[in-house]
């Protein structure tokens, strides 16, 4: 490695080394294999590191009464003592738990008899989280690893890092295969934010008044949420998320739903609900769903609406069968609604997701929230979902910490179903400002260049964009002639047939697995859907790249998606975020629709 930075991961092995040089290099020789060597010491390995993981195999060949031995991480020494984490055995027990100078706390335990003379391996990953530090471990013998965990703990107070060694007392044990990795793409917890206009998201659906005075009216345009109840006049608002950018098998955390209020009357405490049936956004009136059917009960079908009970809320103790419910004491400014068990219970299949109503629980007033119509320069304060979520690690269980930072390999039949997509470390977007094209084709190639001018490279947590009329990524790009290329790996959960699709593209695009060209959608085009031929995808991960250019004309457009045997069609979504490069492309004059845009690009 580089002097000066930080190594990637570090082995140390038995036996007796001398430094020796050798083509001008100072390097490390061993004279006699001697593993495992014994020692009555502790060690402890220089590294000032934070976010990683080590494991080692111990033996205790001699030992007192009472003994013990293990592994510590973030270990410092200062004035006020030594600060470390420790997994370790003594009496039977394997221990997890934290110095901080005089102070000891222990975070959990669990049975395991550590035998003399008998080969056991210590490993604990260390892993800052929100904040905090994630500490999770295992200890096994000389059988294959256990896929769970033996103890975990989150530590709101963590250490500030450092070094990563072994702990021996009262015993004289060997070692082997000291080994210290830093963590890469591990990390599970993540927070996505749903809003239209937000990072390409436009899934949120909104009608901002339905109300008993016009009982058949549907006015899905209103640009605001009005809600009402006052003179015996009801209105109430309707919104849906769709939540299909979440990966599959993800656990809801947290989900917040942030409502700005304009205008108020009064103080009425709003309560957000759970809808029970289907709606249309364009047909919804107070009296039904859908311009066909009935309501149940009108005003909208949700828990505590007279015909269904309260209890089919999923908030504990729900006064009213609401799924959380504020007062409102002043606007304008933000309010935010805790549906947390709703989305958890929409996210796992546990009930369908129909949206939610908002309406008056106590008292009577009016309260006005934006919607994201309200004008073009405000979408900032259109509703917005925040979700905190939780990933399932793909290779984790099942694969050594070598294979699964580095991912140099994958053991067939042992990935897990659930986890899939863009992964760990998500993929990169580089994007291009490209020359104006005077001339061009609809349904023939853009003419060209493309990829020209490198603006900047991001990560997107998906490729779902709608850049409206004149807007591009970024101020730099116009919104007419620009590139973007995406490039990363695809984790695959089984061997299967994927089919993959750009839905809403305008213009070209181009989509690459393994070096091979699976979509191809090169054209100047008016907004379409393409899908590539089922493909035989193999089980881990695969290298892909999507190229995509904007040409002429208002609008611009990409979403990639992908469906499998087990697999319903749905967003490929990149827990980790896609980098993107975002390129200007030259302008220009003659182009074809339908035909692949005349370039240059990127």
């Amino acid at each position: 490695d580089r002097k000066g930075e930080s190594p990637s991961g570090f082995i140390t092995f038995g036996g007796k080394w001398i430094i020796d040089r050798e083509a001008g290099m100072r390097v490390c020789r061993q004279l006699e294999d001697e593993t495992p060597l014994s020692f009555n010491e502790n060690a402890y390995a220089i590294v000032q590191w934070r976010n990683y993981t080590v494991r080692v195999r111990m033996r205790a060949d001699r030992a007192r009464t009472v003994w013990g031995y293990g592994i510590v991480g973030y270990y410092t020494l200062d004035d006020t003592g030594e600060h470390f984490y420790r997994l370790w055995q003594a009496r039977g027990v394997v221990m997890l738990d934290k110095r901080d100078g005089k102070r000891t706390d222990h975070f959990g335990s669990a049975p395991l008899r550590c035998e003399r003379g008998k080969w056991y391996t210590f490993l604990m990953r260390l892993q800052e989280e929100e904040g905090g530090v994630l500490i999770r471990a295992k200890v096994w013998d000389d059988g294959p690893e256990p896929k769970d965990w033996l103890l975990e703990h989150y530590d709101p107070k963590p250490l500030a890092g450092g070094q990563a060694g072994i702990l021996v007392f009262r015993a004289e044990c060997s070692f082997d295969d000291f080994t210290v990795l830093r963590n890469s793409g591990t990390s599970r917890f993540r927070t996505v934010v749903l809003q239209n206009h937000w990072g390409g998201y436009e899934g949120c659906e909104e009608v901002g008044v339905i109300s008993s005075a016009s009982p058949d009216a549907n006015q899905r345009n209103s640009p605001i949420f009005r809600i009402t109840r006052k003179d015996g006049t009801v209105t109430r608002g309707l919104l849906h998320f769709d939540l299909s950018v979440l990966p599959a098998g993800g656990i809801v955390r947290r989900a917040t739903l942030m409502l700005y209020a304009l205008r108020r009357e009064g103080e009425p405490t709003v309560g957000v609900f759970r809808l029970l049936k289907r709606w249309l956004p364009d047909r919804v009136t107070w009296l039904s769903p859908d311009g066909r059917r009935r309501w149940d009960t009108p005003g909208g079908d949700f828990p505590g609406d007279g015909n269904n009970p309260a209890h089919l809320s999923f908030q504990p103790g729900s006064q009213y069968g609401e799924e959380s419910a504020v007062k409102i004491t002043h606007a304008p400014r933000w309010w935010a609604f805790d549906i947390t068990e709703a989305v958890r219970s929409w996210v796992e299949g546990a009930v369908a997701n129909y949206g939610l109503v908002l309406t008056i629980v106590e008292g009577n007033g009016m309260v006005e929230f934006a919607t994201s119509r309200i004008t073009s320069t405000e979408t900032s304060i259109a509703p917005r979902l925040f979700i905190e979520y939780e990933v399932r690690q793909p290779l984790e269980p099942w694969h050594s910490p070598l294979e699964y930072w580095q991912a140099v390999m994958q053991r067939k039949g042992l990935l897990t179903g659930p986890p899939r997509g863009f992964y760990p470390n998500g993929i990169m977007g580089e994007y291009y400002d490209d020359p104006d094209a005077k001339e061009y084709q609809m349904d023939k190639e853009p003419p060209g260049p493309v990829f020209t001018k490198l603006i900047f490279t991001r990560p997107d947590e998906m490729i779902n964009f709608v850049w409206n009329t004149g807007r591009a990524p970024h101020p730099e790009m116009g919104s007419e002639f620009w590139s973007v290329r995406w490039q990363g790996r695809l984790f695959v959960p089984r061997d299967d047939e994927y089919k993959f699709y750009f839905d809403n593209l305008d213009d070209a695009a181009r989509l690459y697995i393994d070096g091979k060209l699976i979509l191809d959608a090169w054209k100047i085009q008016l907004p379409s859907t393409h899908a590539s031929e089922p493909i035989k995808l193999t089980a881990g991960f695969h290298q892909v790249v999507v190229e995509y250019h904007q040409g002429p004309g208002p609008g611009a457009a990409i979403r990639l998606s992908w469906s499998g045997t087990n697999l319903p069609k749905q967003v490929v979504v990149f827990p980790e975020g896609i980098k993107g490069d975002y390129y200007d492309d030259p302008a220009y004059n003659e182009y074809e629709l339908n035909q692949p845009p005349p370039g240059p690009f990127f």
